[in-house]
């Protein structure tokens, strides 16, 4: 079995950190580590919805991840 691996800054501590969502954190912080990005922009590099992607740059900023 492939240990999948997720990007360091994916791992929140406020809130339970499910496979899926820690994948889709990935996905955002690998696009925003290659360029600065709008929300628009993410999801659209990223393969996302625009309101999934809000959902999670949330997430992230409420822990100072972003």
């Amino acid at each position: 079995m492939v240990k999948e691996s997720y990007h360091p800054k994916a791992y929140l501590s406020n809130i339970k950190n499910i496979k899926r969502g820690l994948q889709t954190r990935t996905r955002i912080l690998n696009v925003l580590d290659k360029e600065p990005a709008d929300a628009k922009g993410i999801s659209t590099k990223a393969s996302l919805h625009y309101g999934v992607v809000m959902h999670h740059l949330r997430l992230l900023e409420a822990e100072a991840i972003i």
